[in-house]
């Protein structure tokens, strides 16, 4: 018998209040990436960077060797993923795709 899996999609977007360029700078800089983009106590990892369309990056988020509670989707403390872009218009518009590896 063949096993079916089903991915899991989530969209999500949200008005921010910042210029231009400090935006663009948010979601194309390897190390503004990971210092932002780690939520709460997490910490961030940019493994790998190519920015242009069909480009992007692979990060790990780390939860805290103190969270006991949580568990990574990679591993036991990580959570590591993909990122595409799929669009980048210097200044005005970025769309990335990102896919979870998962254990």
């Amino acid at each position: 018998m063949e096993k079916q899996t089903h991915a899991q999609t989530t969209q999500n977007s949200k008005v921010i209040k910042a210029s231009q360029e400090a935006l663009y700078k948010a979601f194309t800089d390897p190390e503004a990436i990971a210092a932002w983009l780690a939520p709460g106590d997490m910490t961030g990892k940019v493994h790998a960077f190519n920015l242009k369309v069909g480009g992007g990056y692979q990060m790990s988020l780390f939860y805290p060797q103190s969270d006991k509670e949580s568990r990574g989707k990679t591993s036991e403390n990580e959570d590591r993923y993909a990122a595409r872009f799929v669009e980048l218009i210097v200044l005005t518009a970025l769309t990335s795709q990102d896919s979870y590896s998962s254990h």
